[in-house]
């Protein structure tokens, strides 16, 4: 009888502590759901974040789309030295492609850019140099010798000489630099400048 009593105490007891953890197992403790937590945002977020964008590297042969884009910024004072740092990151690229950067730089050096808007609006960003616009254009023909706008230009500094500031008067050199500009301009159906280089040979005369 006692014996009974006892193993069903413990059966009771046995019982209970089994309903105990099974509920209690269920559960977890602050510390443990902390952890869970933790770990499941840290995993959402390896999930969830992407790379860092890296700077795109610039095509080496977009030195046309950069001296464009410098020409529009050209035309506002707010925006007139970006357009001159555009130039000149065209000019690095190098090539035939970068020769419009540097007769357009040259124009803008030599005050003879035919846009006075823009002349004024770089008035007090690029100094008046006439001799550096005059190296320009002789780099632009090494690049390129069928570049004619820039023949025309350095035809134009021989034949005005001290005018100018840029060389010396030459008469020999300014025919030779008109007549190759000329050739090349009518070749590019260029009618407007290649009457121009007509005008300079016949003045020549």
């Amino acid at each position: 009888m006692m014996i009974g009593g006892i193993v069903a105490g413990l059966l009771i007891v046995g019982g209970g502590y089994f309903a105990y953890n099974h509920f209690m197992g269920s559960k977890e403790t602050p510390t443990q759901q902390e952890e869970v937590t933790t770990t499941a945002a840290t995993e959402g977020e390896s999930q969830t974040t992407e790379p860092a964008t890296q700077p795109t590297a610039q095509p080496a042969g977009d030195a046309k789309a950069l001296t464009a884009a410098a020409v529009d910024d050209l035309k506002s004072a707010t925006t007139a030295q970006q357009g001159i740092d555009k130039l000149n990151q065209a000019i690095d690229k190098g090539g035939k492609e970068s020769v419009e950067a540097i007769y357009t730089l040259a124009q803008l050096y030599g005050r003879v850019y035919s846009d006075k808007t823009v002349l004024a609006n770089v008035e007090k960003l690029l100094p008046k140099d006439s001799k550096k616009a005059h190296e320009l254009n002789e780099k632009a023909v090494s690049l390129d010798p069928t570049y004619y706008p820039s023949l025309y230009e350095l035809g134009c500094d021989y034949m005005a000489g001290d005018a100018r500031g840029a060389v010396e008067r030459d008469i020999d050199k300014a025919r030779e630099y008109f007549t190759k500009g000329i050739k090349y301009a009518q070749q590019a159906n260029d009618t407007q400048l290649a009457e121009r280089f007509e005008i300079r040979l016949s003045s020549l005369e």
